[in-house]
């Protein structure tokens, strides 16, 4: 089996996944596994397969599944489970930048809760066009159009921001207002507009923003960014790869969010106070201009 069939197999697997859900059914029918076969028309190894994660069963096999247990109500469930785990597997194998926005986009658009954790980058849905055209070159070395298509995607994508049906904890380290991607001579200019942007989201209906200030005492430690959109998990590499979990790591990747979340500085006035030492750094950096 090859690296991105284990892969793939690993997402059906999972605590709580597709393979173990369909045991569970079978069970609760009261079927052998050699009834449930005859029943669906597959080999009693086959459907050993299916419960074990090594083989993905089709949406038609899980229609026939339903119903030979009597619950056929269930059936577009299992899809659903199907349809996350391949996904996944699509996404995060052999994949390139333009998938992984479209993917973003589909787990933003599907949750109704999303959690963001950065640790060197402001916020994605608080990024400016600039800033956001000077981080994704550094990143991924686009040409100017490859960028422009990226910029633009993205900036269509956090509109979502303003959804009244979305809640989102947007939280950052106080690190990010002084790491600068390198836009020329224009950085300091970019991060002042940046900041800018900072201090226009506060107060943004459904919209928590926090700070993890320099010299304070953590409990959990941010080693990472990550993003947690309801049951799913996007861990962020220094490479720019970036790593789906799901199942029981979302609830330690929650834990550890809340230790830093009450650590963070939420209070408006502060985080503008914060704001403005940033300012007066880039301003400084720029000879004073602006």
């Amino acid at each position: 089996m090859s690296n991105d069939e284990n892969r793939r197999y690993k997402e059906l697997r999972r605590p709580g996944g597709l393979a173990e859900r369909l045991g569970q059914l079978r069970r609760e029918a009261k079927l052998t596994g050699t009834a449930l076969a005859e029943r669906i028309g597959q080999g009693r190894y086959t459907v050993s397969k299916y419960e074990s994660g090594t083989r993905a069963p089709t949406p038609e096999v899980l229609e026939a599944w339903a119903e030979a247990c009597g619950r056929p109500e269930l059936a577009n469930e299992l899809k659903d489970m199907l349809a996350g785990a391949e996904m996944i597997w699509r996404t995060w194998s052999g994949r390139d930048v333009e998938t992984i926005q479209l993917d973003y986009d589909l787990f933003v658009a599907s949750a109704d809760h999303i959690a963001e954790f950065e640790l060197s980058v402001v916020a994605g849905p608080l990024q400016t066009p600039a800033y956001t055209r000077a981080m994704l070159g550094l990143f991924f070395g686009h040409t100017d159009t490859d960028l422009d298509a990226v910029v633009a995607g993205r900036l269509a994508r956090w509109q979502a921001l303003y959804d009244p049906t979305k809640r989102w904890d947007l939280l950052m380290s106080e690190s990010v207002l002084y790491l600068w991607p390198d836009a020329g001579e224009r950085t300091a200019d970019v991060m002042l507009g940046q900041l800018d942007r900072l201090s226009a989201a506060i107060g943004t209906p459904n919209v928590r923003i926090g700070f993890v200030p320099f010299g304070q005492p953590l409990s959990a430690w941010p080693q990472t960014s990550f993003w947690i959109f309801e049951d799913l998990v996007v861990v962020e590499t220094p490479v720019g790869d970036a790593k789906p979990s799901t199942g029981s790591d979302v609830g330690e990747f929650r834990a550890h969010l809340d230790k830093l979340w009450s650590v963070a500085v939420t209070d408006e006035t502060e985080i503008r106070a914060m704001l403005d030492r940033a300012r007066a750094t880039a301003r400084a950096t720029k000879g004073g201009r602006g």
